[in-house]
């Protein structure tokens, strides 16, 4: 499992809607939620395209969106760049399932 995959499934791996954990960490007190400095690419339009498993959103696969929330930065900022080559593939057609 990539280093990717493992953080962003992280411990328990839930069944919550794909946004849930993004929203419920900015509702979060301060002494509950980590610090973060890499902010989400939710832009709250969550639903997952049955073909690609991706949400047509942000482009995350739900491991993806459930495990940000415990993602070390470095990680988050190795997702962004994946979530812009994402992009362009959809965009031309070279579409892989993650």
């Amino acid at each position: 499992m990539s280093d990717l995959k493992s953080a962003a499934c992280g411990a328990g791996c839930d069944q919550t809607s794909p946004g849930a954990l993004d929203k419920k960490q900015s509702q979060s007190s301060a002494t509950d939620a980590p610090i973060v400095t890499v902010p989400s690419p939710c832009i709250d339009i969550c639903k997952i395209d049955g073909n690609t498993g991706l949400c047509i959103g942000c482009l995350r696969t739900r491991d993806e969106i459930r495990g940000w929330k415990n993602m070390p930065d470095d990680l988050r900022l190795q997702m962004i760049d994946e979530l812009s080559l994402r992009r362009v593939e959809l965009e031309t057609g070279k579409t892989e399932t993650p």
